[in-house]
């Protein structure tokens, strides 16, 4: 994805995040090209950067792996500028996804629609929107940071 970005967006500043070393690794190699994005190993939960640092937040199929998911969107929202946006997308609690993550062996917490949409107003944020496609195993989500 940010790649995607750092392509479409040259002149846009990026900072792309993993817990993982190898995935940081992966990502710096990828993405090195790119003078505007920079690569860091940082826990969602607990994020090393200033409150406001962000006019966005990205989040892409990775907050059901994040076992105190509910604090990586408070993070989110606690970095994000006023009026900021939190956007991404992630796996929907269904079967299909319980299953192929119990077979992976991945340590995860799959989490149903509305209970992200409660836990994002829960974190501060507003104007919400939770949406399932993909015959509601995948949900696209976007929502504000309140404006001081």
């Amino acid at each position: 994805m940010a790649q995607g970005v750092a392509r479409t967006l040259p002149d846009a500043r990026l900072t792309v995040t993993d817990l993982d070393e190898a995935m940081v690794a992966a990502a710096a190699a990828r993405l090195h090209r790119h003078p505007g994005v920079r690569v860091e190993r940082a826990d969602v939960t607990a994020l090393p950067y200033p409150g406001g640092s962000f006019d966005v937040v990205t989040a892409y199929l990775m907050l059901h792996h994040v076992g105190d998911w509910r604090d990586s969107l408070s993070e989110s929202a606690r970095v994000l500028r006023p009026g900021g946006v939190f956007i991404g997308y992630d796996l929907t609690d269904t079967p299909l996804a319980r299953a192929v993550h119990r077979l992976e062996g991945s340590a995860h917490r799959i989490i149903a629609a509305a209970e992200l949409r409660e836990a994002l107003a829960v974190a501060g944020f507003t104007d919400i929107a939770v949406d399932t496609s993909v015959r509601e195993h995948l949900m696209r989500f976007r929502a504000f940071k309140r404006a001081v």
